[in-house]
């Protein structure tokens, strides 16, 4: 299936493009990085697997959340040492938009892709995977909105548009 050859790809870049964003970022959002990092392998491994199921009869590898995600602990924890650091690099922001944009895009991709498949099977396979996405957006959110609230209480007012998207 060339959708599931294209998800590959994709991965691989978003992959990359999440090495490059790890260089000169602060000591406290590393741990942040690592999780979508690992996330990230974790991800591609499952893209992996079910390149090589899908000739079975439509078979595919079950997508369990907490191995791709991590504990609830480990976020809390990397979101904490992040939001406790005063006077963040703005870098630090623009990194986790570029995050952030990453992966809801991909996960608009993987949402489009179940929508236009013809298989409940595929379709219920890329529904999952983009519902993986959504998850690991709302924690990156979870630490872009903490930088927004420092960034708030800086400037005086709300320095952009929350809660549309």
């Amino acid at each position: 299936m060339k959708a599931l050859q294209f998800a590959v790809r994709l991965e691989t870049g978003i992959r990359k493009e999440l090495e490059e964003l790890s260089f000169g970022v602060l000591p406290e959002l590393k741990p942040v990085l690592e999780l979508v990092c690992k996330y990230q392998v974790e991800f591609e491994r499952l893209l992996e697997l079910a390149c090589d199921l899908e000739g079975e009869n439509g078979k595919y590898p079950d997508i369990e959340s907490s191995l791709l995600l991590g504990s609830d602990t480990n976020w809390q924890t990397a979101q904490r040492l992040f939001l406790e650091v005063h006077d963040k690099p703005i870098t630090d922001l623009t990194k986790l938009w570029r995050l952030y944009s990453l992966v809801e895009n991909s996960r608009q991709y993987y949402q489009q892709a179940s929508q236009n498949s013809p298989y409940p099977q595929t379709r219920l396979f890329f529904s999952s995977l983009a519902q993986s996405k959504n998850m690991l957006r709302r924690r990156i959110d979870g630490v872009l909105r903490g930088m927004y609230n420092e960034v708030w209480s800086s400037v005086g007012f709300a320095p952009f548009l929350l809660g549309k998207d």
